[in-house]
């Protein structure tokens, strides 16, 4: 299949949620058919490959993340061989650029697995880059857990910042000025209870949902590293883990959300919760993508 052709071509199935319905009809037809092939014409990408890796490479389904870059896995002999994940327009040019940041900057950490870059190019002024495949199961995990075994990957980190002053929050006041929201500074500062909380700077997955975290050998192991932040703040990433379980696993409403975040997060995490929000909506709508239900949790917060 030709990249500059996908949304002629591309077969897609929506992985966003492992445990979801569609989720899991596609693990059931991948114990059935372990490789389903989308087409067995090989493209020029394909090609291209082929002759970098002197390989006879097949590719099956495209696991669609949003419309600006699209996921292929890739099998040689039956076996996988990696994954690869190609930009569909400049966004996601940019988000590629991002994710690669990510993966390289977690790698260097020995207390969780992140897929190991295998490739990386431009094909047709689209970046693209083959990552290995990531072992370890899905399994929703407790709170006592996930935070054990975040602060063993943020034990290093050693810089605090009051939240006036944190870089991750500046950035956001920055995004928020960009998208029109002039309002931010004072809606949001005026809804914090604990102004004097000081935060640690970290590195920040950014998309830490269920379906982006597994757990393998008693590590955690990550993927989808598009909403990196390398001066991020702590919490974020498990306020995204609790509420996308609640939001879009459990499908609760936004109160019910917010009241279950409310009996499990910390009280550092409960004071950020509207500035995590935010982030969302900036996110969103960098992403291009509907910001209705963010703006409804900011407003029932707010």
């Amino acid at each position: 299949m030709d990249v500059s052709s996908f949304d002629k071509k591309i077969i897609s199935f929506s992985l966003y949620n492992p445990s979801s319905l569609s989720g899991k009809i596609y693990k059931k037809l991948l114990n059935i058919f372990p490789y389903p092939q989308v087409s067995k014409e090989e493209s020029p990408l394909i090609k291209k490959l082929n002759n970098c890796f002197q390989v006879q490479l097949s590719s099956s389904i495209y696991l669609s993340t949003d419309n600006h870059t699209v996921v292929l896995q890739l099998q040689f002999k039956e076996k996988i061989f990696g994954y690869l994940k190609i930009a569909n327009s400049e966004i996601g040019n940019k988000n590629i650029n991002i994710e690669l940041d990510g993966l390289q900057k977690f790698s260097k950490l020995n207390s969780l697995y992140v897929p190991k870059i295998i490739y990386k190019s431009v094909y047709n002024d689209n970046n693209y880059f083959i990552c290995t495949d990531l072992g370890g199961e899905h399994s929703i995990l407790d709170y006592k857990t996930l935070k054990h075994l975040t602060s063993l990957i943020f034990k290093s980190s050693k810089v605090e910042h009051a939240l006036n002053r944190h870089p991750r929050i500046i950035n956001l006041i920055k995004l928020s000025r960009q998208n029109g929201l002039a309002s931010f500074e004072t809606n949001v500062f005026s809804s914090i209870n604990d102004k004097k909380l000081k935060y640690k700077e970290v590195l920040e997955h950014g998309d830490f949902t269920p379906w982006n975290v597994r757990l393998h050998n008693n590590k955690l192991a990550l993927f989808d590293f598009e909403q990196f932040c390398g001066f991020g703040i702590e919490g974020f990433d498990i306020i995204k883990y609790y509420y996308s379980y609640y939001a879009h696993v459990k499908k609760y409403n936004p109160k019910t959300v917010l009241k279950k975040l409310s009996n499990i997060l910390s009280r550092k995490e409960k004071n950020i919760l509207i500035l995590f929000f935010y982030k969302e909506l900036m996110t969103a709508k960098h992403h291009e993508l509907d910001c209705s239900l963010i703006e409804t949790y900011i407003d029932l917060i707010s």
